[in-house]
């Protein structure tokens, strides 16, 4: 079995480490794999089974370029022929595609090869951008475009960002022609929700199934610390709120109403808040900065009594999965795939933007009462068996 994986990072972030993940299991499995990926900084796969597709400077050309027509993903031609004389050479198996959108491929170039050259291709969608004219979400919004053909947008100020006119009709009608040109396709989803999504588009005819995404159980469990004594926190209910960048969309400003609101005796903690955003918090919150240590994560996580994930719009948050695995209830919007992994006794779902119901949540919750509970129902996220249902995958369909 021969595995080429593409996507825009390798080996960090929340994809590229996805990506890596999948990537050890095959080869463990005894197949051969190899990771294509944007330009930046790559880690966990050897050199020797990576492929960079552009540039730094490629990429800052087809940025510019794509946010001045609308046309992201639609640039670096060049680097997209290199990498397909690269693609003939390897010879696929079978092409495991992720995020194609960060400014590095052409997508047509790569589909209009994968579908004459008949390879067996996975799409893992981790957001909704291949099946939408222009945003990678649209929840936030309220939009249905993608199910009458994106004629107008009204996302298309955020990423991917448009300057000026917005293309998202013809985009929308290039990928649905581009997707439903590859005959051997089939669709990956992290969640239920983006499943049922994904089923409504006009990938709808394919076989989409759901493998969620996982985390590492090994460092993801109660932990003990001295995290409360040192915030000060000792003898009140911490409530922690986790995010790699904060704003409106992830519940920066209801929990700025929320703690005013909150009794003496519970806090907020709020980690990944930048300077700037440090001066705009309600002074009642304390803001901690982002951390890279997943082992610092767990301390959080473990010291806090209730976990609170206030996105407005997401496919399938970990940080909720991270939490429970600590022992700690979490509070969610009803929100995208967030909800789905709330589970009884494990924390509670309330209404998009229902502060009232956010405040009696927190106040209600017992951690004593669901720790059990929730660190056992974490453990049907643990990464190594979500990667293995990949390889799974991978070989059920080359049966």
């Amino acid at each position: 079995m021969k595995v080429l994986f593409v996507n825009s990072i390798c080996g960090v972030g929340s994809t590229g480490k996805i990506v890596a993940g999948i990537y050890e299991q095959v080869k463990a499995a005894g197949g051969s794999a190899k990771v294509a990926y944007g330009f930046r900084k790559a880690t966990k796969v050897p050199e020797c089974d990576r492929y960079k597709i552009n540039s730094k400077a490629g990429y800052y050309f087809h940025n510019i370029l794509a946010k001045a027509t609308d046309k992201t993903g639609l640039y670096s031609n060049l680097q997209t022929k290199k990498f397909i004389k690269w693609i003939k050479e390897y010879n696929p198996d079978i092409v495991n595609i992720h995020n194609l959108h960060g400014y590095y491929i052409n997508y047509e170039i790569l589909f209009d090869y994968l579908a004459k050259a008949k390879i067996k291709t996975v799409f893992t969608l981790h957001d909704c951008w291949m099946f939408t004219g222009h945003c990678a979400h649209f929840d936030m919004v309220g939009c249905d475009g993608y199910l009458t053909g994106c004629k107008e947008c009204k996302h298309k100020n955020t990423y991917p960002k448009c300057w000026f006119k917005c293309r998202a009709g013809k985009n929308y009608e290039l990928k649905k022609r581009l997707l439903c040109s590859i005959e051997d396709l089939t669709v990956v989803t992290p969640s239920n929700w983006l499943a049922d999504l994904a089923r409504k588009s006009f990938l709808g005819n394919r076989e989409i199934k759901v493998i969620n995404n996982g985390i590492d159980l090994s460092v993801f469990s109660p932990t003990e610390s001295d995290i409360k004594k040192k915030l000060g926190l000792e003898n009140k209910k911490m409530v922690l709120a986790v995010s790699i960048s904060w704003n409106f969309g992830k519940g920066f400003d209801d929990l700025n109403v929320i703690a005013d609101k909150l009794p003496e005796g519970i806090k907020i903690v709020m980690v990944g808040l930048e300077k700037r955003q440090i001066k705009k918090a309600n002074k009642k919150i304390i803001c901690l900065p982002r951390t890279n240590s997943a082992k610092e994560l767990a301390c959080l996580y473990s010291a806090a009594d209730v976990f609170i994930n206030l996105t407005r719009e997401d496919t399938f948050p970990t940080v909720n999965i991270e939490a429970l695995a600590c022992g700690t209830p979490v509070i969610t919007y009803d929100t995208g795939g967030s909800p789905e992994i709330i589970a009884d006794n494990c924390g509670r779902v309330v209404s998009k933007g229902d502060i009232k119901a956010v405040i009696s949540a927190i106040s209600d919750i017992n951690k004593a009462n669901s720790k059990t509970f929730c660190v056992k129902h974490a453990q049907n996220y643990g990464i190594n068996d979500k990667f293995k249902e990949y390889a799974d995958l991978f070989k059920g369909l080359l049966c």
